[in-house]
């Protein structure tokens, strides 16, 4: 099993664990020093003997070694940023349905403090397609025959979530998830004896760093193909962090996947090169923060903002407050069902704050039917009550409602989201009586 089919099976075996699966996002990298070079006709054999003399030279220094690693690349490229997806690995298109009228209605609470996650049940060991799971590092370093290479810290959040073996070639991979948030955010860390065979795009872009005596390669990117799709496209854009080093005679490829900005797991370039640098022995411990994506009470998330901030103090029967996020100009506040997160309960009610702004452009419903946008009162501030949302350009007048206003200092956005594997719903108008408790 070759190194891109072993990728497609991890993502296959992800996705049945509720990894969201809408990229494949295994990116490669490369590193290729384009130097000019001049030709001259006629050179001076003693001219020449020179060059040959400070071309040695320069590769003994740490610019000279990096751009030998470079030249004896790590991955390869592909000839272009369009690829065929082996026939086994295509999927079927995906119909989007409305979502079915629901038959339970919940009601607004008072908040409950002290409001735990449930934590769902790791999976069991399996194995598929020659590859073992759910192993521990003990079990893969025997299969292996080497001792794989385990990070002494981790960044806060994250854990180790599962151990895969692949003997074709001997390769252990380790995921490490973030939790309780189930949105797919994680780093994954492989070891092998053999340099990979998979491939970047003819257009990624690759960048070198040292740690130490080490260089590493990284590239943003991955390949992407729709549901359905006979190709697949390299995109350069998409939230995947791939890093690639060799060290005591072995490759490392560290991939993180890292979401949206205002992830409670979101990780910034400092913090993925941090956690190489405790990897590699560079540093004993990761730096201490305070993670503006991951603010566990509505004090913390006031005690950094620079804005006003306003929480509700009646929410859905059921729910609870997640998370907060700060961004400059941002603040979200997210409550989801307390038996679960947003994701595995497929439900969740976001606040978003920004300061006032009175020339920006107003939110526009040209595509909502008519009856599912109205002009309502939130106290003494007028808003926009909206019932259903579009679905793939579908509209589903079940699938939620948001609440749009303006305070004195305020644009105030509200959403209450749900899918059709959630039956409980909130009456639109309560949206109302919620805004009307925030202070």
């Amino acid at each position: 099993m070759n190194e891109q089919e072993f990728k497609h099976r991890l993502l296959h075996h992800l996705a049945e664990t509720r990894v969201p699966a809408r990229d494949h996002p295994w990116a490669a990298m490369e590193k290729r020093l384009h130097a000019r070079r001049q030709t001259r006709r006629t050179l001076r054999l003693a001219f020449a003997a020179g060059c040959v003399l400070a071309g040695v030279i320069f590769f003994l220094t740490p610019l000279g070694q990096a751009a030998a690693q470079s030249i004896l690349s790590l991955f390869t490229r592909a000839e272009s940023d369009v690829r065929p997806v082996p026939t086994d690995q295509q999927s079927a298109a995906l119909v989007p349905s409305p979502t079915p009228v629901p038959t339970q209605m919940v009601a607004l609470q008072a908040i409950t403090p002290g409001s735990t996650f449930w934590t769902p049940t790791p999976a069991p060991t399996r194995e598929s397609n020659g590859s073992l799971w759910g192993l521990t590092l003990s079990e893969a370093a025997a299969l292996a025959q080497f001792e794989p290479l385990a990070p002494a810290e981790v960044l806060a959040g994250y854990s180790l979530a599962d151990v895969v073996y692949n003997p074709d070639p001997a390769t252990v991979t380790q995921i490490y998830k973030f939790t309780p948030y189930q949105a797919g955010e994680m780093f994954i860390l492989s070891q092998r004896a053999a340099l990979p065979d998979d491939a970047v795009g003819q257009s990624a872009e690759v960048e070198t760093f040292w740690v130490g005596d080490v260089l590493v390669e990284t590239v943003r990117g991955g390949w992407f193909a729709p549901a359905g799709a006979a190709v697949e496209q390299w995109e350069n854009d998409i939230p995947v962090h791939a890093y690639r080093w060799q060290q005591n005679g072995y490759t490392f490829t560290l991939d993180f996947w890292v979401g949206d900005t205002f992830s409670p797991a979101y990780l910034t370039a400092v913090d993925r090169q941090a956690q190489i640098e405790v990897l590699l022995g560079a540093r004993a411990a990761l730096p201490e923060r305070v993670n503006l994506n991951n603010l566990d009470s509505i004090e913390a998330v006031r005690a950094v903002s620079e804005q006003p901030v306003l929480a509700p103090t009646l929410l859905p029967e059921g729910f609870i407050f997640g998370h907060g996020v700060y961004e400059t100009g941002r603040v979200v506040l997210i409550y989801e069902p307390a038996a679960g997160t947003r994701y595995s309960g497929n439900a969740s009610l976001t606040i978003f704050e920004t300061p006032l702004n009175p020339g920006a452009a107003p939110l526009t419903y040209d595509n909502y039917p008519p009856g599912a946008v109205e002009t309502v009162a939130i106290g003494p501030y007028s808003g926009t009550l909206v019932r259903g949302q579009m679905m793939d350009n579908v509209f589903d007048p079940d699938a939620g409602a948001s609440l749009v206003w303006q305070t004195e200092t305020l644009n105030i956005n509200l959403w209450v989201r749900y899918s059709s594997t959630y039956a409980a719903r909130l009456a639109p108008e309560d949206l109302i009586t919620l805004a009307e408790s925030m202070e």
